[in-house]
């Protein structure tokens, strides 16, 4: 017989308040509290795993700086052309026909 994780609704003078449809937004955001607090605490090092918030910080810097993505200017110079794929893949321009 298994366990089923259910909140039972709320009764407020006569209103039901049913939290289950808020549970899978409540279990992600308590993670990346915890995790928040982990970091603050220093129980977590900053560098063996950043705080959330340090995260968004750097992801704020970065698309203010303009490189725009996590590989800087190789994401622009690989869309910019076709064979983008293969050259990341170490194919040479001359050994890819047209």
């Amino acid at each position: 017989m298994g366990m089923t994780l259910s909140a039972p609704p709320v009764a407020l003078r006569g209103f039901r308040l049913n939290l289950r449809p808020l549970v899978p937004w409540i279990v992600p955001a308590a993670a990346i509290l915890l995790w928040q607090v982990a970091c603050d605490a220093g129980w977590i090092g900053r560098r063996t795993l950043p705080s959330p918030f340090g995260i968004a910080n750097a992801a704020v810097a970065l698309e203010g700086s303009g490189h725009g993505g996590p590989f800087g200017d190789a994401d622009a110079d690989m869309a910019s052309n076709n064979s983008g794929f293969r050259r990341a893949a170490g194919e040479s321009r001359a050994a890819v026909r047209p």
